[in-house]
């Protein structure tokens, strides 16, 4: 026995078989099963939601997947970034997960984007998806994304973790945006990321599903789904909580005078300094994390919480840090470092940097350098 399944050729028994719980389901036969192989899904961010995202999307037999991230496996990702093991700590995240998710069902055609996604570059990689998935747990990127989206007419799924907590949408390209209920966009330090405040992983895993799903309906096109809604969930007390969207004639990006303005997502002009750099020539340095952060390492130098830092008056500031000498900000993921690099430039530092990628970036770093010392 014979399906229509992927494009306009002839799926095989096999396939059939592999579909066939969903396909039995009077909202999903044959034709959205031949629509979800023709579909194409990009996923911003291969992380605790990206990967469970990607595996149940392949599972279900999505035509096209792009998976979307610059960054590389850690050994605090392990917890709840189930596509990734131990061997993988210090490769890419897009290149580990397309390997496993090309083990998984070889019938998916996957696409890696090994870059951020940024203003510059953003329309392109976006219009070339049918659906948008927010899985990169950055609140930039996601403003970006629903402006973009609705300068493409696009429809995106959003999702975010903190601690316990989640959120789910689907944004069509019309009113009533991400934008309408947030209109802009608080510091990136404002929103603590999960690995700030902590995150039990089990929490992820049950958002990326609710994203999948709201992917799967779009294409079966059954209910109304989360198209005028906002999903709330409280898994420490098990209540969930669906909210109906404000819709804001005025917001920027749905509203009768928006228009997508590209240099308002400008990259940071912050100066950089890679791992590999720091490694090759070290500087001093200044972690900005808390205490609760270090139990993971730190590098040699000095250490100022962030609050701590930005509190001091110059006086006090200059007593502590010199401003002629080179200096490495971080933090764990990169984010909190450039604005506090920002703030030391606009005090007259002028050889200060941030670490690319964190702590976070450093730790995965050393440990490939030393099992590839090891194999040798």
């Amino acid at each position: 026995m014979e399906y229509s399944g992927y494009g306009s050729v002839e799926v095989a028994q096999d396939l059939f078989l592999r579909y066939q719980r969903q396909l039995h389901l009077p909202e999903w036969g044959r034709p959205q099963q031949k629509k979800l192989a023709q579909t194409r899904v990009l996923l911003v961010g291969m992380g605790g939601l990206g990967c469970p995202v990607a595996l149940y999307l392949c599972a279900a037999g999505v035509g096209t997947l792009g998976l979307m991230d610059d960054d590389v496996v850690s050994m605090s990702n392990l917890q709840r970034q189930v596509l990734y093991t131990p061997e993988d700590v210090g490769l890419p995240k897009v290149q580990v997960a397309q390997r496993r998710l090309k083990d998984f069902n070889a019938e998916v055609d996957l696409h890696i984007i090994e870059a951020p996604l940024e203003a510059r570059h953003g329309l392109t990689h976006l219009a070339n998806f049918d659906i948008i998935v927010d899985c990169s747990d950055n609140l930039a990127v996601r403003y970006l994304i629903n402006d973009a989206c609705q300068a493409l007419n696009k429809t995106w799924v959003y999702g975010s973790v903190y601690r316990f907590e989640g959120q789910v949408a689907c944004f069509p390209p019309e009113p009533g945006c991400y934008r309408c209920i947030y209109p802009e966009q608080p510091h990136a330090d404002v929103v603590p990321s999960c690995t700030e405040a902590g995150v039990l992983g089990t929490v992820p895993a049950l958002i990326a599903q609710l994203q999948a799903t709201e992917v799967l309906r779009l294409v079966g096109q059954w209910g109304p789904g989360l198209d005028r809604h906002l999903l709330l969930a409280d898994l420490k007390s098990f209540d969930f909580h669906k909210l109906q969207r404000p819709v804001n004639r005025g917001c920027q990006a749905c509203g009768q005078e928006a228009h997508f303005e590209p240099e308002r997502y400008a990259s940071s002009t912050v100066p950089m300094m890679s791992v590999e750099a720091y490694a090759a020539q070290p500087i001093e340095s200044l972690d900005i994390r808390a205490e609760k952060e270090r139990v993971s390492g730190f590098l040699p130098g000095k250490h100022l919480a962030m609050e701590a830092l930005l509190a001091l008056s110059q006086e006090n500031l200059l007593q502590v840090l010199n401003p002629r000498v080179p200096l490495l900000v971080y933090c764990q993921k990169g984010l909190r470092s450039a604005r506090v690099v920002a703030y030391l430039q606009s005090k007259g530092f002028s050889q200060v940097f941030s670490l690319q990628g964190g702590y976070e970036r450093w730790d995965s770093y050393q440990s490939l350098r030393h099992r590839n010392a090891a194999s040798q």
